[in-house]
């Protein structure tokens, strides 16, 4: 059997005083009200300005705490809160790169991953701009531009130093050095070391190679090894061959003799005596005879000059004097 309430106009409501629990409809303003037994028209259960039920209610309030009791708020919208927002166990924020999350506050604590050496911060096609930090401690760097004052190893003695561009180090181990043009400068595996040109002041090396690995420096005696040396001065002990601008001997290792149109002499020349002939010997060559195993002059003990004219070794002291 249906429900059916006791109705009217508001201004019929008003000249009544219902019953304590009756009902009144009003079937112009489609209002209800409860009666009390003293009030006249009865207390509305809806005055028209509060909503009936939270759907309609366009700014709700609590007056106390909401308890879930295990379900979920969910619905598409904004939630805007003044306070601390305190939540346990886990939290997702956005489900995809569509969206996005802005944060303006200040972060108060550590951000630690949950798993090691498992997680990124940016991505190769988004970095981030800049990144200021008191330091940075990595297993490894990989980076197109470093600009820093200092480095320091993880003992805190200096690594390098910005200011005089100076590397503190005893050893520098790579196992590759690229270009900048991708070009292989160094390959651990050959231990060779490709380039145009070396500017330095100083190079402290051991020992320098060739490209097939023949030895060319070898830095236990401070010793080159090179087959040709293009220089306009030389200091220094040599042991080889010369050669002239011209490509021609002015030097010959094997003989031992120089060869030369002209010197200009300004000290003294020191000429160790011979004790027999000089092998290979060429018309105008100068030797010093000892005079006692080596005599051809005939001269008698005691060292003296010759030369060689083609035919035979002539004394520079004397008659014979110095050729021509």
């Amino acid at each position: 059997m249906a429900l059916r309430l006791r109705r009217g106009t508001d201004t019929e409501r008003q000249l009544i005083i219902p019953e304590t629990g009756e009902l009144i409809y009003t079937t112009d303003t489609k209002l209800v009200y409860v009666g009390d037994g003293t009030t006249a028209g009865g207390v509305p259960v809806s005055d028209g300005t509060t909503p009936p039920n939270i759907v309609e209610d366009t700014s709700p309030q609590l007056g106390g705490d909401l308890d879930l009791n295990n379900n979920d708020i969910v619905g598409v919208g904004n939630i805007n809160i003044t306070g601390t927002i305190t939540a346990t166990g886990d939290i997702n924020l956005g489900d995809g790169t569509e969206d996005t999350v802005l944060i303006s506050g200040l972060v108060n604590s550590n951000i630690v991953p949950q798993t090691d050496n498992n997680f990124n911060i940016g991505a190769s096609a988004l970095k981030w701009k800049n990144g200021y930090f008191g330091s940075v401690e990595t297993d490894s760097l990989t980076t197109s531009l470093l600009v820093t004052e200092t480095i320091e190893n993880p003992n805190g003695e200096l690594f390098y130093e910005s200011t005089t561009q100076t590397l503190h180090t005893t050893d520098i181990i790579l196992a590759r050095i690229i270009g900048e043009d991708s070009t292989l400068l160094y390959d651990d595996a050959s231990k060779i070391l490709s380039v145009d040109t070396v500017d330095s002041n100083t190079v402290l090396t051991e020992d320098i190679r060739r490209s097939d690995q023949l030895l060319v420096y070898r830095g236990a005696d401070n010793t080159l090894l090179v087959d040709e040396v293009i220089a306009d001065a030389f200091t220094g002990d040599l042991v080889g061959s010369v050669f002239g601008d011209d490509s021609s001997v002015f030097f010959e290792a094997t003989s031992s003799t120089m060869t030369v149109d002209r010197a200009n002499i300004g000290s003294v020349i020191s000429l160790e005596p011979q004790t027999s002939e000089p092998g290979q010997a060429s018309t105008g060559t100068i030797a010093v005879a000892d005079g006692l195993n080596w005599d051809p002059a005939s001269a008698g003990p005691g060292a003296y000059p010759v030369f060689y004219d083609g035919t035979a070794w002539v004394s520079m002291i004397g008659a014979g004097g110095i050729p021509e």
